[in-house]
């Protein structure tokens, strides 16, 4: 059982795992999560409860792959729009490959992801919609080990026919030192007609 708790004031939440073993301890596990978090960032105000269950194992020697659904609500305003109370079920599934050298300082090693989150109209959602986000990084140290070098990518689209629908919680923001430094941390999206 594990218990995250983060506060600023920008973003909050709590959100807490349960991992039960199945097959393999460390390698086939159930998940069952609850959160609830909270967030006012620049014209983005939200508030989402979730739970959800998942399967994760491990498959071939160094990938993973995850499956599960959760249910959320969530209470939003984006801009100038009316504020918003939405839920849905989100079926969701992942892959991912991680492979670093041993030790307790390795100069080398590489991950990379690929998840996709859906949900549709018929269960409750505000929108049909298709989310999906991947990434990389690269760890490379030199020879003598004085220098190392860290590469780091992240892409996500969401295909909807609707994209105002799209709950604020799954949508793409940028900004901040982990994303575009020199904008504040995810205060960079579109505008609407009022300029927000």
């Amino acid at each position: 059982l594990s218990i995250d708790v983060e506060a600023s004031g920008t973003q909050q939440s709590l959100e807490s795992t349960w991992r039960i073993p199945h097959s393999d301890p460390l390698d086939d596990v159930f998940e069952v999560t609850a959160g609830l978090q909270g967030k006012d960032i620049a014209d983005t105000e939200s508030l989402t409860a979730t739970a959800g269950v998942a399967h994760a194992m491990r498959i071939f020697s160094d990938w993973s792959f995850r499956y599960g659904l959760s249910a959320e609500l969530e209470r939003y305003r984006v801009g100038s729009e009316t504020q918003k109370d939405v839920a849905y079920l989100m079926p969701a599934v992942s892959l991912s490959r991680a492979a670093i050298a041993p030790g307790l300082d390795p100069g080398r090693g590489s991950r990379i992801w690929s998840s996709v989150d859906l949900s549709d109209s018929a269960v409750g959602a505000p929108a049909d919609f298709v989310r999906w986000r991947g990434g990389g990084a690269l760890l490379r140290a030199s020879e003598d080990d004085l220098f190392r070098l860290l590469l780091r990518a992240e892409l996500g689209a969401i295909w909807t026919n609707a994209f105002n629908e799209v709950p604020a919680s799954l949508r793409f923001y940028a900004g901040g030192d982990q994303s575009i430094r020199g904008y504040d941390y995810q205060t960079l999206a579109p505008r609407d007609v009022n300029g927000k």
